[in-house]
């Protein structure tokens, strides 16, 4: 009876919490539901949204190329956007799939520069490369 008791009062709590967390039109809809009822309510209502959401950052993210004459600097930032934006929708991938969708977003000015980075076989950060993208762009000027 004690653990009953103990694990009504932690559900309850959680309910009560995420209650609390909501906006008050939808914490007023969801009062009185165990926090089980709520989450599946809200996964069934959310889910594909969410999937769609997905789906277009996803596709904005691949189809998001350079534009002739614009600023690496600006490019990475509006990539690292995007990249952002799926990890928070938990789209999970490596950051060499990160530093691959980014190079593969260059204008073709980059191609030399891509190339020397695949021979050399570096292990790089986002930012790093970003710094070697800004190196090269300033070399090219």
């Amino acid at each position: 009876m004690v653990t009953y008791k103990k694990r009504y009062n932690d559900s309850t709590q959680v309910a009560c919490i995420m209650v609390a967390i909501m906006t008050p039109k939808l914490g007023r809809h969801y009062e009185g539901y165990w926090s089980y009822e709520m989450n599946k309510d809200l996964m069934e209502k959310y889910h594909k949204q969410a999937r769609q959401e997905k789906y277009e950052v996803v596709k904005s993210t691949i189809d998001n190329m350079m534009k002739e004459g614009e600023p690496i600097s600006s490019h990475v930032q509006r990539m690292q956007r995007y990249m952002d934006r799926l990890i928070k929708l938990n789209v999970n991938f490596d950051q060499e799939l990160e530093i691959n969708i980014m190079l593969n977003s260059c204008t073709s000015y980059y191609d030399q520069f891509m190339l020397t980075y695949h021979l050399n076989n570096n292990e790089t950060t986002l930012s790093q490369l970003h710094n070697l993208l800004r190196t090269t762009e300033v070399g090219m000027n």
